[in-house]
């Protein structure tokens, strides 16, 4: 009961109080116009921009290593997802930076920003996770598990989110990226057992990069037209905050969830051969 009532006052310190403190940080950098509709690198002051929000993740990743500490890595994942949810969610979605520009271009500085919040994002997940002491070894990155994992984990999660992300509003596009990197993680972890929880972490945040970019290439020409009417391309709709966001509160239940198929499946094999 003791440690119940303490996985929620971590949930709720990180849900609740430092969160919201980071995406007051975030929203210093505003959209040209001045407004809200702004990300790490899409504007007026896309430096400034940039620095609040690598501090943002810094902190969030920081609290994630302390609850990971005091619990466990899971809890501590999930704990710097709901802190790094509140910038993103305050930020802007797809429409938004193309409302604002008028054209396609912030999809391909928001490609460029996904693929920075990949890099970043998985080197703070090894630190959350506990490096090599708790069996991330960078060593056995690229093998075949892992491959088959993060191919598994992104193609899955790109079908998900494209299922899922139909309006431009945060709470969808939250529940998007979430609930896509759920599933694709557990479908990455189910074909891989003894695949990395970082890599799918890290395949789940390529989608970052994937989304602008085809959003950008499939309907470039008609991008602002289609921005009106809400044709956006779903995954160009969800930005790399919202992907971070979603992998790490995402990442411990897809994980969860896989290793309770697995444990099935093995209790369903020896009581077929005790058959």
């Amino acid at each position: 009961m003791k440690h119940v009532i303490l996985r929620w006052i971590l949930v709720a310190v990180a849900a609740l109080v430092v969160g919201p403190t980071l995406s007051v940080l975030t929203s210093l950098a505003r959209d040209a116009d001045g407004g809200g509709a702004a990300t790490l690198l899409v504007s007026g002051a896309p430096i400034m921009g940039a620095i609040a929000g690598l501090v943002a993740i810094a902190i969030a990743s920081g609290l994630g290593m302390i609850v990971a500490r005091i619990t466990n890595p899971a809890m501590g994942l999930f704990c710097a997802g709901a802190a790094i949810a509140w910038p993103a969610f305050t930020g802007a979605v797809g429409e938004d930076v193309i409302r604002v520009a008028q054209s396609a271009s912030p999809l391909w500085v928001l490609a460029g920003e996904g693929l920075l919040v990949t890099i970043v994002g998985v080197a703070a997940s090894w630190i959350v996770i506990g490096g090599p002491g708790a069996g991330e070894d960078s060593k056995e990155i690229f093998d075949s598990q892992n491959a088959l994992a993060a191919s598994v984990t992104f193609l899955v999660g790109a079908i998900v989110a494209w299922a899922l992300a139909r309006e431009g509003t945060p709470g969808q596009i939250l529940a998007a990226a979430g609930i896509a990197s759920i599933v694709g993680i557990a479908a990455g972890q189910s074909v891989a057992p003894g695949a990395s929880m970082v890599v799918c972490i890290g395949a789940a945040l390529l989608l970052s990069v994937l989304g602008p970019a085809a959003g950008a290439i499939l309907q470039g020409r008609d991008i602002v037209e289609t921005a009106y009417s809400n044709g956006l391309f779903p995954l160009a709709r969800i930005t790399p905050l919202f992907w971070l966001a979603g992998a790490w509160m995402g990442a411990p239940i897809g994980a969860a969830w896989a290793a309770s198929m697995l444990e099935k499946r093995t209790e369903a094999t020896s009581s077929a051969k005790r058959a």
